[in-house]
């Protein structure tokens, strides 16, 4: 995966993990003085602020949401399996992730 946010990580196979024990790393990484940039992830969001973190969901450094414009993007250079192309995002992995998020 990727960090998209201190506690995001992100990947075309995986989807996206939201404050769970996968983003750890992006918390030590956000630690870091120096700036990661994900200029090279396609924009996305109503005013262009997120990326897309993993086909169909589109991230700020805070949150992921749904997003038709990330829908078979290839965001992490990784190769996309032909049974993801514009077929249902990681969804289970976001709702599990955003319900663990919640409960903190």
């Amino acid at each position: 995966g990727r960090c998209v946010g201190p506690d995001i990580c992100c990947g075309a196979r995986i989807g996206c993990f939201l404050g769970s024990r996968e983003t750890r790393m992006c918390r030590t990484e956000n630690m870091v003085p120096i700036t990661c940039y994900n200029s090279d992830l396609k924009p996305c969001g109503r005013m262009q602020e997120g990326r897309c973190g993993a086909p169909g969901i589109c991230c700020t450094e805070n949150k992921c949401e749904m997003n038709d414009d990330c829908v078979a993007e290839d965001t992490q250079g990784e190769e996309v399996e032909e049974s993801q192309r514009g077929g249902r995002p990681r969804l289970d992995l976001l709702a599990a992730a955003r319900d663990r998020w919640e409960e903190q």
